[in-house]
């Protein structure tokens, strides 16, 4: 146990060296890279030699686990691959949408650079590209069978997950005093949607069905992803109806009442 807990500080502080060493060297430092090639380059600029010797002593594997949470983390913000940035764009023409993606195929590159290596492009991409494929198509079985438990005319439970209309709803419902419940009217297969008629609320306020806080918008004279500029939050109450995914409501009872 001792040794496993000294081979994970290791690993951090080698990920911390890494990014202090990069943000330690000469350069221009605001400079954010178009492509990937500027990437590299700029990576070779920031980096002092003794810490590229350290790099090409390390395995692949090894230098890419040291750095995701630092470097990578350094890259990902700096560089705007998080807002949409230049560099974010290049990716996504790539069909690289992740920004961890975008910074471990950085990395990569930079460490085959290092060791005169084929950077081998087009396999890092279809790497990632397949591994969100994978992950996709289990996320589609779970919602296809999940969303057989859905029925026109069963009865729901709302699970709240846009928040509470009051602290007051908010404190009843965790006192399990405050159930909202409502019928689904209609599905929508394709888009796992379930329509829902409210026929029973804790309070004359309802339930908030959406908010757009946390949310991001795409600013285009600024090119990036920001916050609202505005908090919407909508409602709804008894006998009103609403699409919803389904996993904001739970059905409760198999009766079903259209039948």
């Amino acid at each position: 146990m001792k040794q496993v807990k000294i081979k994970k500080l290791f690993v951090i502080l080698v990920g911390l060296f890494f990014a202090l060493t990069l943000n330690a060297q000469n350069g221009d430092e605001n400079y954010i890279p178009k492509n990937l090639d500027e990437a590299i380059t700029q990576l070779d600029i920031l980096f002092a030699d003794s810490t590229k010797n350290q790099i090409i002593n390390l395995t692949e594997e090894k230098f890419l686990g040291n750095t995701h949470f630092s470097t990578g983390m350094w890259i990902r913000n700096n560089w705007g691959l998080w807002k949409g940035k230049e560099l974010a764009k290049y990716f996504n023409d790539l069909g690289i949408f992740h920004a961890d993606d975008m910074s471990g195929i950085i990395l990569t590159s930079y460490y085959r650079y290092l060791h005169n290596q084929d950077l081998r492009i087009e396999e890092q991409i279809s790497y990632y590209q397949e591994y969100w494929e994978n992950i996709e198509a289990k996320e589609l079985q779970i919602k296809q069978q999940e969303f057989t438990e859905y029925r026109v005319g069963d009865t729901l439970e709302y699970r709240y997950n846009k928040g509470f209309v009051s602290d007051e709803q908010e404190d009843k419902y965790y006192k399990g005093i405050c159930i909202a419940k409502g019928i689904i009217t209609e599905t929508n297969k394709t888009d796992f949607l379930i329509k829902v008629k409210v026929i029973e609320t804790c309070d004359d306020e309802g339930i908030i069905y959406y908010d757009n806080d946390g949310g991001m918008v795409y600013d285009f004279e600024a090119e990036e992803w920001i916050n609202p500029l505005e908090r919407i939050i909508e409602k709804m109450k008894i006998n009103e109806e609403q699409w919803f995914e389904y996993e904001e409501w739970e059905v409760v009872e198999e009766i079903n009442y259209f039948q």
